[in-house]
């Protein structure tokens, strides 16, 4: 958890672990380090933490970790190249936990410590504009502060002046708790008036006042409380006489003054002449330059097109009968309007509204009856036809009137049953090729056409090939509908069915159209067709290497045998291969992985982990080719292997385990257990009679942890006959000038001594066992498929302090028979002479030297991850008893 190396992730993860076995006051000091870590991952997980404690921390401590989260108070070092990414955080919790009486003491630091934003740290100010308001809301529902306090309610709201924008729901509850406490807001008012002042002058003040979202002129009863304020003085005083113009301006707006604001502004006037012509020039202003041209213009500009239009309506009346016949020229435009093609009519009214704004109410009726006479003409284009259009980049322009007589049939519910089948098949081509504007009507005419133009498979199959092939025929760049065939789930079993045919028909179109009709079988399945087409491709001479890689990765999803003798290596050579991999495997962004088997995996990640080290997106990104995207795709195959729990996948990532460390490992030991967890969960079944009655007789184990159970109970019966006995076996662990015998003597000794109480319980006793990539482990108990390997060391050992994760997990545990349990023992003989060739392993740095058995053991428990402490046990074989009296005293 206090580890940076980690990913706040992970970080997180071991917070949560650690959350039911420690007290407020160590999370407390916790949060502390946390904040002296001065990284952004360090600052968001004490922040974490102090929600989970529910802020029970010191006002400057919490504050100084929000600041500190936010880059304010500190930063990485070295400091990030670039724009720093923006992370949303969301802060209700923690500020809905702060006790009451705390508020106005935070709001005071919070307000200090803002300070310090520059003015260029805009979202930052955004942030704390929102912990602001939150907690200036709180303080008025719960009455911390009170009209009195002018000056620290002015002071707090300042931070909201300095904030672009902030969350608008906060911001609507702020302004709403201002608007209902009427005495709270003139207490700011008042302050602000009589101590704020910005250049001496209201109109000026105003605004800083509307920042803070207590404007006078916001209100009417503010404006009238404020001329009050004024009445009590005389209009013989300059600077009230200012203030009141100042207020006049204020509150005149084009409607004229409030009435109550007029009867206000009277009882300082008092009949003052200069005073109302003031006010009487303020109500009729003269209109500027500008605003008159304006106008001008905009009356000039609307008499032309009411003009323009009673000119088309002329023509229209004239060519009524070719409109309501649905002749094409005549049609036309009405239509076009219909769709919003033309700028001098709203978009924001119905369709047909559009059409009668134009031409008028009774011409509207006659383009109604224009657009079904054109579903009915029998002069319209094939479907063919159009189609041939589409792949030529051609719009028909007769389309606008057929489309808007399908729309309006569907407006007015008159459905589309009584006409063609062609004519359905063309009004779906055409809603495919365009959106038409019309959000809502769309789907709905859609689902009708589908319904009744293709009502089966082999119906939706020649569709597509109606729509689709002038395109590949005329080889276009881009083929719209080859989409909706890949990632429709309506259509991709139409996709599956035809685009193996059109791989092998058109081999010569564009790159970009081949991938997508290669998405159409991967998106529906259709693999075996696709390996066909992969053996064809494999035949032929590739146009350049994004080509090539482009089949090559579609050869290890097909034909992954027959091609991965060819790929050794291709990681290194070709780390860009990654991605032609990931878009076949990986069916969309961040989404779900296409069939895949163990060996794919295993070999993807194998390849490119050393190449694509571990890597997560910082904040935002853009691109699908950076290094964490390297790093998803990857993670991603991992939990298909941790989510299969079969041995296969188990064999799989004990392999990847062996592998040398890098970026990786850690998280593959973490899926590795959870895999375990997996299987044992699927595999688990009552205990069946038989197996009990084996129990109850101190039968043979039936799984690892009975084998592993079972040698640590021999074990710990040696170890309490080595620790005294008639016999004093200890002594032929012990040479006669009183040192140990070496590593092999002494483990042959300890396998001599509880073998022949394992082979009663049919465990049989392996030296020198073999395991995976050639290696052997010092011992082996093998019962039925079970093997359980047991690493012996010295305490001299070079690497006694490190083999129970670099020797015994990495190179044995990887053993399918051994699922991933094993035992560390030690040989312990205590303190002894540098000469002797046998004293204790020099301990890393920082570590206290043991001075028991128990005591080296805690100290090699500690060293092994948490996630495997379970998996792997550690005995620290005692053999003291048998060390000589009396030592020759030696050189050191």
């Amino acid at each position: 958890m206090l580890s940076p190396v980690h990913t706040y992730r992970e970080r997180q993860d071991a917070a949560e672990a650690l959350t039911p076995y420690r007290n407020r006051t160590w999370w407390q000091a916790i949060i502390e380090t946390l904040l002296d870590q001065a990284g952004e991952d360090a600052s968001r997980l004490a922040r974490n933490l102090i929600e989970k404690i529910n802020a029970d921390v010191p006002d400057d401590l919490l504050v100084a970790v929000l600041f500190a989260e936010m880059g304010v108070t500190s930063c990485p070092l070295p400091r990030r190249k670039g724009r720093r990414a923006r992370t949303l955080r969301h802060y209700n919790r923690l500020l809905d936990a702060i006790e009451t009486t705390r508020l106005s003491g935070m709001l005071d630091l919070i307000v200090d410590y803002a300070d310090l934003l520059r003015e260029s740290d805009w979202q930052n100010s955004n942030d704390v504009a929102e912990i602001v308001a939150h907690l200036i809301v709180r303080a008025i529902d719960e009455a911390v502060i009170g009209p009195d306090q002018g000056q620290m309610l002015w002071r707090w709201l300042g931070v909201i002046q300095h904030a672009r924008q902030f969350h608008r729901d906060i911001k609507k509850d702020l302004v709403d708790r201002l608007s209902t406490h009427d005495n709270l807001r003139h207490g700011v008012q008042s302050y602000a008036f009589e101590y704020a002042r910005i250049d001496n002058s209201l109109w000026v003040t105003e605004m800083d006042l509307q920042g803070r979202l207590v404007g006078v002129s916001t209100r009417t009863h503010d404006l009238v409380w404020a001329l009050d304020q004024l009445a009590n003085g005389g209009t013989n005083d300059p600077a009230l006489r200012e203030d009141w113009c100042d207020l006049m301006r204020l509150a005149c707006s084009p409607e004229g003054l409030d009435p109550a604001v007029r009867k206000a502004a009277e009882r300082f006037r008092r009949g003052d002449t200069q005073l109302g012509a003031f006010l009487r020039k303020l109500e009729n202003p003269k209109k500027p330059a500008w605003e008159v041209k304006q106008e001008k213009d905009a009356a000039k500009y609307e008499r032309k097109r009411r003009a323009a239009f009673a000119a088309d309506r002329r023509q229209f009346e004239n060519d009524r009968t070719n409109l309501r016949a649905g002749v094409f020229n005549a049609i036309l435009k009405p239509a076009q309007a219909y769709f919003g093609s033309f700028s001098d009519l709203s978009r924001d009214q119905p369709p047909i509204e559009r059409v009668a704004e134009w031409l008028g109410p009774e011409l509207r009726g006659d383009a109604l009856i224009g657009f079904e006479a054109v579903l009915h003409r029998n002069d319209l284009p094939t479907a063919a036809g159009v189609c041939e259009g589409f792949a030529k980049g051609v719009t028909y322009n007769f389309c606008f009137p057929l489309m808007a007589g399908l729309f309006e049939r569907m407006r007015i519910g008159k459905g589309i049953a009584d006409i063609s089948l062609d004519l359905k098949i063309l009004g779906l081509l055409l809603c495919y090729n365009d959106d038409w504007g019309h959000d809502d009507d769309l789907p709905t005419l859609i689902d009708a056409l589908e319904a009744a133009a293709l009502p089966t498979q082999d119906a939706r199959e020649a569709f597509a090939r109606l729509w689709i092939e002038p395109s590949l025929f005329a080889g276009c760049e881009h083929v719209a509908g080859l989409y909706k065939l890949a990632n429709d789930p309506k259509w991709q079993a139409t996709g599956g069915a035809v685009a193996a045919g059109w791989l092998m028909r058109f081999p010569e179109v564009p790159d970009a159209v081949e991938m997508e009709l290669v998405n159409c079988l991967t998106h529906s399945g259709a693999l075996g067709a696709l390996r066909d087409v992969a053996e064809v491709r494999a035949t032929n001479v590739f146009r350049n290497f994004d080509h090539l890689f482009a089949w090559l990765a579609i050869d290890v999803l097909v034909r992954f045998e027959a091609v991965i003798p060819d790929l050794f290596g291709v990681g290194a050579r070709n780390p860009e291969f990654i991605w032609f991999l990931r878009n076949r495997f990986q069916l969309n962004r961040h989404g779900a992985i296409s069939p895949i088997d163990v060996t794919q995996a295993k070999w993807i990640i194998s390849e490119f982990r050393m190449i694509w080290p571990y890597s997560v997106l910082d904040g935002s990104g853009s691109g699908d080719t950076n290094s964490y995207d390297a790093a998803d795709f990857l993670r991603a195959l991992l939990g298909r292997l941790a989510d299969n729990s079969s041995l296969e996948a188990s064999a799989a990532l004990g392999f990847l385990i062996g592998q040398p460390k890098d970026s990786y490992s850690d998280l593959i030991r973490h899926m590795a257990a959870e895999q375990l967890q997996k299987r044992a969960e699927e595999n688990f079944s009552a205990l069946a009679p038989m197996g009990l009655g084996q129990l109850l007789t101190d039968g043979p184990p039936f799984n690892i942890d009975d084998l592993k159970s079972l040698v640590l109970e021999e074990i710990a019966v040696a170890q309490a006959k080595l620790v005294g006995d008639d016999i004093d076996q200890v002594r032929d662990f012990w040479g006669d000038a009183g040192i140990p015998y070496d590593e092999n003597r002494c483990r042959d000794r300890l396998a001599a001594m509880i073998g022949p109480e394992l082979a009663r319980y049919d465990v049989q006793r392996l030296t020198e066992a073999d395991m995976p990539k050639t290696k052997r482990a010092d011992l082996a108990f093998a019962r039925g498929q079970l093997q359980l390997p047991m690493e012996v060391k010295g305490q001299w050992h070079g690497e006694v302090w490190d083999a129970a994760i670099g020797q015994l997990d990495a190179q044995y545990l990887i053993d399918w028979r051994s699922e991933q349990r094993g035992i560390y023992c030690i040989l312990w003989f205590g303190d002894l002479l540098a000469a002797s060739g046998r004293r204790l392993k020099a301990l890393p740095k920082g570590i206290v030297a043991p001075k028991t058995a128990d005591e080296m053991r805690r100290v090699l428990v500690e060293r092994i991850p948490d996630a495997r402490r379970a998996l792997i046990d550690v005995v620290v074989l005692d053999l003291t008893a048998g060390k000589p009296r009396t030592e020759t005293v030696g050189g050191i």
